[in-house]
């Protein structure tokens, strides 16, 4: 099971993740995600600490989210990956196409839901 909660400042918004993005929550993800850009998120990061794993399915909407948030100008960024998860962008190569960072930014003036 999947759970997100996210929080929002101007036009950033920071998803935490808890759970696997399989086959079943990759959908949903990516329309919850879908939503924020077309309301006008345009920097979208998604806190992967708590994610413990990902099937082709997931990155597969990771990789569909990446090409929503350029298509608007704006930017997809996955943060403080476990080395298993990351592990898998490794191996696909896909570490080379998505935004990856160690962390996730801290918001400040922060509406959460």
């Amino acid at each position: 099971m999947l759970r997100t909660r996210y929080e929002t400042s101007g036009t950033t918004r920071v998803y935490h993740i808890e759970g696997a993005i399989t086959t079943i929550e990759a959908g949903d993800l990516k329309q919850e995600v879908r939503a924020a850009i077309r309301v006008g998120m345009r920097e979208i990061h998604l806190d992967l600490g708590k994610t413990e794993f990902i099937d082709s399915a997931g990155l597969g909407a990771l990789v569909a989210l990446h090409k929503s948030a350029i298509e608007v100008d704006g930017a997809l960024h996955l943060g403080a990956l476990q080395f298993i998860v990351y592990s898998v962008f490794e191996l696909t190569r896909l570490h080379r196409v998505l935004s990856i960072r160690d962390t996730v930014p801290e918001l400040e003036g922060v509406e959460e839901a």
